[in-house]
């Protein structure tokens, strides 16, 4: 299994909207081939922990791809 640290910037975004950056954990078993569907795992009001990116973790090893998003960035 493996994780990633993923950064957005929405390029379609109005010109004053354009620095602000999207940060997400993502979770993948690469033992698995072919297309898999996706869970996004949502954070409580203090923000990504270790929880959400255990949860994402755990939707990987059961077969999807774990999103686990930053809506504070």
């Amino acid at each position: 299994m493996r994780s990633y640290a993923w950064t957005y910037r929405d390029q379609e975004a109005p010109e004053a909207e354009r620095e602000t950056l999207y940060e997400a954990y993502v979770a993948v078993d690469e033992a698995r081939v072919g297309r898999r569907p996706a869970v996004m795992v949502a954070h409580t009001w203090a923000g990504i922990s270790d929880h959400e990116r255990a949860a994402a973790d755990a939707f990987a090893r059961d077969g999807y791809v774990g999103f686990a998003l930053d809506l504070y960035g």
